[in-house]
């Protein structure tokens, strides 16, 4: 999603007076902006999934569990360590 743009006011421009616009870079930023929003979407959702499976886990009492070829660990009863699989130990 591209930013607007204040537009520099008619008659004030050339070196030193107006900012200086090079639209490659100001593309980059937008693209950059709109990935890092999506990545701060995404970790406040996968925040709340690690809460749900925490709640499940000490629901079940439980601090390890195995499913598909996943293991979740967790620590203290506090937050969900670990999901992942067994070969990444």
């Amino acid at each position: 999603m591209a930013r607007k743009t204040t537009p520099d006011l008619p008659g004030v421009e050339g070196e030193g007076v107006s900012e200086k616009r090079i639209k490659a870079i100001d593309d980059a930023a937008d693209e950059y902006v709109d990935a890092r929003d999506k990545r701060m979407t995404l970790g406040e959702k996968e925040s709340e999934c690690r809460e749900k499976v925490l709640l499940l886990m000490k629901r079940h009492n439980l601090t390890t569990y195995r499913y598909d070829g996943q293991i979740v660990t967790v620590t203290d009863g506090l937050k969900v360590n670990k999901v992942k699989s067994p070969k990444d130990n």
